[in-house]
């Protein structure tokens, strides 16, 4: 994603539902929101 971002050819996004009564202890809600973060910008590694 970063390396995406840093392309800025990134006009869009879809972001699907993460249904929070199967996500184990909130893992896939922070796991996408820091892809999220990462296709625009925020540097993670």
């Amino acid at each position: 994603m970063e390396m995406l971002a840093d392309t800025g050819k990134l006009i869009g996004m879809d972001l699907v539902e993460v249904n929070p009564v199967l996500d184990e202890r909130n893992r896939t809600a922070e796991l996408a929101t820091e892809l999220i973060l990462s296709a625009l910008g925020k540097r993670i590694l």
